[in-house]
């Protein structure tokens, strides 16, 4: 899969996600969280992956959420409901250990 905001790559049984929106020092934004979750998702369905490493590229892991697009938003609290929490609930329910880096 091509992803635009994260690279991800695995060999020898470890799957690295990197958060890659340098610019903005990694913050997450709708289609960051996205590709994230359908990262965890495929490191999950992979049975050669025993392991996931999370990191950033440049010189920050990440610095939280882009707020500028959020600010357009109604309600944050519902943001957090609808993007945050699935991507969450999926790096705690995998059954393979998570590293951030």
């Amino acid at each position: 899969m091509t992803y635009q905001t994260i690279l991800y790559e695995s060999a020898e049984g470890v799957a690295v996600i990197t958060l890659n929106r340098p610019e903005v020092l990694n913050a997450f934004n709708d289609p960051m969280i996205e590709e994230v979750t359908q990262a965890l998702r495929a490191a999950e369905r992979d049975e050669t992956v025993r392991a996931l490493i999370l990191t950033g590229a440049g010189r920050a892991f990440c610095s939280g959420q882009d707020l500028q697009p959020v600010r357009e938003r109604i309600s944050f609290a519902e943001h957090l409901r609808a993007k945050y929490n699935p991507m969450i609930t999926r790096m705690r329910t995998l059954e393979k250990p998570i590293i951030a880096a």
